[in-house]
């Protein structure tokens, strides 16, 4: 294998980004990995779950996992050097946690042959070893992605984004379809639980395909005595822009948080809530889905604008602020209105569509492309392990009896848990879209200066 190339000083659109080759490889590795991450994750797991009994703490349980595991990825920095760089650590984690996650085919053939209880821990073991390696991989691979996007952020992480949901609208609708007429087909006995073990192997297969798209990017690496995964980040721009003790790039990481937490919170409620009292059928879940991922192209394209005009903050908040509204449709559904009154809830989680580009965007830009990698690590690892930590809280709340609401007698007949939670999830969405203004974005010009002045440090400070 070839020797990685270190970051020269010069700017990163002039040698990788500008070509077309970067931005193909990517598209084709988010394409792919897509595809099967719809497969292994998302309602098929959460359903196939709730069939072998997991329901309240144990699914969130199991929902929670892999976020809580990504945690590994703050280790990033020390586990480096064992691997010889970020692209190798990359490829070993991802190729070792794909296989970790067979466990998942084994837990469908375990269930298909009613053995549930040794299937329920088959999968929950393998979503936390193969997440600890994921989260490992994941902070490799963005951290790699952002010494190759260059200064052109909304079409760099806006087109791979926008392929990425493209994607999403397909495969799970279809393999959801095959779900739920196989279950439909074979109402006796359990063996129709193959599917899922069909259904997991070939999306662990998409994944692993995906690593080839990568085969021939250049392998950088940075010299991490310069960077440093702590919350110091981004100390120069910090002080030309505000010398105020929290900076902007920790106000985007505590909009982050705040919003994983929120989100996390409702995670097993919601899928619980579609499996157990809505009796929603797998496919219908996916048609909210996808009207939720057509509306995400579209605030995508237009958060691809607005970023490469050097306003990324601003699809930021609009788009979180939509997004929160969304869950309050879900304490208004019921079983016999929920085909129609979810359409609403999809079309406002579209807003993350540019949540999605706008954040990451936004960190580069706060960082600087050649040093971006440790605030997106932030970004991806301590929001998802608060949502895991949430989602576990929603897990043990959905478990209790509130009981009757005191002061609020004409609400009790509507406000059961599953209530209480969507209610206390959008409060805390609502907070995190609004800390987005706390946020102090430089201006293109002021970004391009911090980048030309990093270029022009001493030598020893170039490969930083």
């Amino acid at each position: 294998m070839p020797e990685p190339q270190t970051v020269a000083a010069q700017p990163v659109e002039e040698t990788f980004s500008s070509t077309g080759q970067v931005a193909a490889a990517v598209r084709w590795n988010a394409a792919l990995w897509t595809i099967g991450s719809g497969l292994t994750s998302g309602g098929f797991v959460d359903y196939f779950a709730q069939e072998l009994g997991a329901f309240g703490f144990t699914l969130a349980l199991v929902a929670a996992t892999p976020e809580l595991a990504g945690l590994a990825g703050v280790g990033y920095r020390q586990i480096k050097p064992l691997t010889g760089g970020r692209h190798r650590m990359w490829l070993i984690g991802t190729i070792l946690s794909r296989f970790l996650l067979m466990g998942l085919p084994l837990a469908g053939l375990l269930a298909s042959n009613s053995i549930a209880t040794p299937a329920l821990v088959v999968l929950w073991c393998s979503l936390f070893l193969a997440g600890l390696l994921n989260g490992l991989a994941s902070t490799a691979f963005f951290s790699w992605l952002g010494s190759l996007s260059g200064i052109k952020q909304g079409e760099f992480l806006g087109k791979r984004q926008l392929v990425v949901l493209l994607f999403q609208l397909i495969v799970p609708l279809a393999g959801a379809y095959f779900r739920d007429w196989t279950r439909s087909a074979n109402t006796a006995g359990s063996t129709w639980l193959l599917v899922y073990a069909g259904v997991f192997a070939a999306g662990i297969g998409l994944q692993l395909l995906s690593v080839l798209a990568m085969r021939r990017i250049p392998m950088l690496e940075i010299d991490d005595q310069k960077v440093e995964l702590t919350l110091r980040l981004t100390p120069k721009l910090s002080q030309a822009l505000d010398s105020k003790l929290v900076t902007p790039a920790m106000w985007l990481i505590i909009h982050a948080v705040l919003l994983g937490a929120a989100n996390g919170l409702t995670q097993a409620v919601i899928s619980q809530y579609q499996f157990k009292e809505l009796q929603m059928p797998l496919f219908a879940r996916y048609l909210l889905f996808d009207l939720m991922i057509l509306v995400q192209i579209g605030t995508t394209w237009w958060a691809i604008g607005q970023i490469d005009a050097g306003r990324c903050s601003r699809p930021l908040f609009w788009g979180a602020l939509l997004a929160s509204f969304g869950i309050l449709f879900y304490a208004l559904a019921g079983k016999e209105n929920w085909w129609w009154i979810l359409i609403f809830s999809s079309i406002c989680w579209g807003g993350f569509g540019a949540v999605n580009v706008a954040g990451p965007a936004l960190a580069i830009k706060l960082a600087g492309p050649r040093d971006a990698g440790p605030l997106l690590a932030w970004l991806r690892v301590v929001p998802g392990f608060a949502a895991g930590v949430t989602g576990l809280l929603g897990g043990l709340l959905l478990m209790q009896d509130f009981g009757p609401l005191p002061g609020l007698s004409a609400w009790n007949s509507w406000m059961t848990e599953y209530q209480v939670l969507f209610v206390l999830s959008f409060v805390g969405r609502w907070i995190a879209a609004f800390l987005v203004k706390m946020i102090v974005e430089p201006q293109i010009a002021e970004s391009l200066a911090l980048e030309q002045s990093t270029l022009s440090a001493e030598p020893s400070e170039r490969n930083s």
